[in-house]
């Protein structure tokens, strides 16, 4: 009977504590998790917040390169030289007005026909050789080759500069080209072919 004496406190205190330990670990858990989802939710209002501030800023840049590019474009257009540009991997991007108006091609026939459409033909060989060495280097070179005019029926000698356009951190982002045709031509100290 002593036993049954004994075990029957124990038995009731060790519910008791039971019941408390619960009672305690549920209100430690309920805290955790309340403050875990306070904690999730000011994460979330943060990256929403950094979302809005990184979507702003991209807007920000956006329109000021659609405005610098819209600028050059402006400029390009007005100028009395031949001038386009490509993209990094070479591939034709923009050709200003001087372009359509020396060649009869609008930008799109000039993308799609390439440039064996306008040049010599015994200058074609040559050029894509001073376009390929030039773009695997990734430096600015300078030649002079035969470009047929609309309204004449002979070719007319021209001087082409082209010259990469670099990132901060070097990469090429475009080619960037000139031609100078017949009365144009210019002086070799006009060509930098210092970095860009």
């Amino acid at each position: 009977m002593n036993q049954v004496q004994l075990s029957a406190p124990r038995a009731r205190f060790g519910l008791e504590t039971f019941a408390r330990w619960l009672r305690d670990f549920w209100r430690n858990f309920v805290r955790l998790k309340c403050s875990t989802i306070t904690m999730i939710e000011k994460e979330n209002e943060f990256l929403r917040l950094d979302a809005r501030r990184q979507a702003r800023e991209f807007e920000q840049c956006t329109g000021a390169r659609l405005t610098s590019e819209k600028s050059f474009r402006l400029l390009a257009d007005h100028l009395t030289e031949l001038v386009w540009t490509t993209y990094s991997d070479g591939r034709a991007d923009f050709f200003n007005q001087r372009w359509h108006d020396y060649t009869g091609l609008t930008g799109g026939e000039l993308k799609l026909l390439g440039w064996r459409a306008i040049l010599h033909p015994d200058d074609v060989q040559r050029f894509y050789a001073c376009w390929i060495i030039a773009f695997v280097a990734g430096n600015p070179y300078r030649s002079e080759f035969r470009l047929k005019p609309v309204n004449d029926s002979d070719y007319r000698w021209c001087s082409v500069y082209v010259f990469p356009q670099r990132d901060g951190a070097g990469k090429i982002e475009r080619w960037i080209g000139v031609a100078f045709t017949g009365e144009e031509a210019v002086d070799d100290a006009v060509f930098d072919t210092g970095p860009h």
